[in-house]
């Protein structure tokens, strides 16, 4: 007696049953899965469209982006860079923006990170995260990428 045996391609991966929403995240690091950073970048964000309005009362930024934590290159010297883990926030001006003059910008830029920075420190984190605050036009134009306060040092670049 001859028995054949023939298919192709490999066994089907054991899946667990469910809804895909209840299936864990395929990248790991495209999402915060730390629950009080979570929880931290889900306030921050309602806390940048609710609080942050132009004399006018419109929105000062149409989007705010909070990225997972990650590495980030910081100059430290002469050709030598330092690593950090940080928390990656993207805002994007909105209506509102134009109507503030260059002084009013940069405050409220500064404000906005100081907050965030806040905001981390507070939350009682396994691990001290630090915030990178980068400030975009709808088009993309870079207007600020913020990784600390420093005296005397502007914070917007053109726009």
């Amino acid at each position: 007696m001859l028995v054949i045996l023939s298919g192709c391609g490999q066994p089907s991966p054991n899946v667990p049953e469910g809804q895909p929403e209840s299936l864990p995240p395929a990248y790991l690091r495209s999402v915060i899965s730390e629950p009080k950073l979570l929880r931290v970048a889900e306030e921050f964000q309602r806390w940048v469209q609710t609080a942050n309005r132009s004399p006018k009362g419109r929105p000062l930024f149409s989007r705010t982006e909070v990225l997972p934590v990650a590495q980030t290159l910081l100059p430290y010297g002469v050709g030598v860079y330092q690593q950090e883990p940080r928390l990656p926030v993207i805002l994007t001006t909105g209506a509102g923006w134009g109507e503030l003059g260059a002084e009013q910008q940069e405050k409220f830029i500064a404000g906005i990170y100081e907050e965030l920075a806040g905001r981390l420190e507070r939350a009682g984190l396994d691990h001290p995260y630090r915030p990178t605050l980068t400030l975009q036009t709808p088009q993309g134009l870079l207007l600020a990428w913020i990784n600390g306060m420093f005296p005397r040092e502007r914070l917007l670049h053109g726009e």
